[in-house]
């Protein structure tokens, strides 16, 4: 079994197992979301929803490991 978090909180290299993590860009986050936010604002209402694409890291630490043959 395998077992991943997400944000890369710093308990995620204090536990044992270390915890495999994502690690979010919270402030692209954060600005994507307000940059869409004010445009909305300014402009008529939109027919589609506006999507964003953010990637994040991978952190890969000792909670995770190759799948199991079979």
């Amino acid at each position: 079994m395998s077992v991943t978090g997400f944000n890369n909180q710093p308990v995620a290299e204090m536990t044992t197992p270390t915890l495999t993590t994502v690690n979010q860009n919270i402030d692209t986050t954060i600005a994507t979301a307000a940059e869409i936010l004010l445009a909305q604002l300014d402009t008529p209402p939109r027919a589609k929803p506006v999507v964003r694409m953010i990637t994040g890291d991978l952190i890969v630490r000792e909670s995770t490991g190759p799948a199991r043959a079979g």
